[in-house]
């Protein structure tokens, strides 16, 4: 039981260090972008257009890649687990068929 509450307060930081970054990123890339449409609207300068859209490309690149990987980290975990618990389930039904079997013919 306590490998089990270990390994499940690890998925927990791993979603917690995942979302925090999230935010991070979301935030800077609101930063950037603010500044960006604040230059070019009290400076009229236009040059910094380019940086509000690779800002946006960007953010938007890095977000969907982050969640990319997540999912990917969670899928192999949970078909780890689903693995092992299938192989589980086979040992026990294996030995249930030998607790069961008819040993008389062996019997002499």
């Amino acid at each position: 039981m306590k490998s089990k509450n270990k390994k499940n307060k690890k998925l927990q930081t791993t979603k917690i260090l995942t979302a925090i970054l999230m935010i991070f990123i979301l935030f800077n890339c609101i930063a950037v972008e603010s500044y960006s449409m604040y230059v070019m609207y009290k400076l009229g300068n236009l040059e910094a257009l380019s940086a509000l859209i690779t800002t946006a490309i960007g953010s938007c690149f890095t977000l969907v890649l982050e969640f990319a990987v997540y999912c990917a980290k969670s899928f192999f975990e949970t078909k780890a687990e689903k693995e092992l618990e299938f192989k589980r389930e086979q040992l026990q039904m294996s030995q249930n068929n030998i607790d069961e079997a008819d040993f008389s013919e062996f019997e002499e």
